[in-house]
């Protein structure tokens, strides 16, 4: 009689065992859930539910279908981390990061809607126009007149990706020769007599 009883208390305790795994597996898929359907620019909100979520992993609490949805959670959020340090850093990022952490993203799904997708996206778009417009004017052979040529090298100063290589090329191209009044364009020139440029 003794063992039946024990019998039923250990099945009250796996019972009691299995309903907080139940629960505990509810709140993860609400929390993974809601965190891979969070877009807006509020990281707060997000890394507290995604530290919840890392401290359930650490803790060894894994189930099959979620733990995948779960690791893919955390990945987005870090890389929406990632993103925004770049974002707010003082010093311009590099368009060839910009690109690589776009392609990061796109290789764990983050979606078009992301605030912070759209964000990059915009940059890459931005700079990518005003690079392939200061290559052109660079190897114009002096086309362009210098005030605009001065005015492309103000507007690649003040964008929010740095362009070293192409501003060069525009610095370089914006110079002057004081008889021709055209830039350096590789053939022969006549010295001035003042200056002997």
């Amino acid at each position: 009689m003794m063992d039946f009883v024990e019998w039923i208390e250990e099945r009250d305790v796996v019972q009691q065992l299995v309903e907080l795994a139940i629960a505990c597996k509810d709140c993860l898929t609400e929390l993974t859930d809601f965190t891979l359907a969070y877009l807006n620019r509020d990281l707060s909100i997000i890394s507290e539910k995604t530290n919840y979520c890392s401290e359930v992993e650490m803790a060894g609490v894994y189930y099959n279908h979620g733990n995948n949805r779960l690791e893919l959670a955390l990945a987005r959020n870090s890389w929406r981390v990632r993103v925004n340090k770049l974002l707010e850093d003082s010093q311009k990022p590099l368009i060839q990061h910009i690109q690589k952490i776009l392609k990061e993203g796109l290789a764990i799904s983050i979606p078009p809607e992301d605030h912070f997708r759209q964000k990059l996206t915009e940059l890459k778009c931005i700079g990518l126009q005003w690079a392939e417009n200061a290559k052109k004017v660079s190897m114009d052979s002096g086309a362009l007149g210098l005030d605009e040529v001065c005015e492309l090298i103000t507007q690649g100063e003040n964008l929010p990706v740095h362009f070293e290589k192409e501003l060069k090329l525009l610095r370089a191209r914006s110079m002057l020769y004081c008889i021709c009044r055209k830039p350096y364009d590789q053939r022969a020139m006549i010295a001035c007599d003042q200056c002997d440029e």
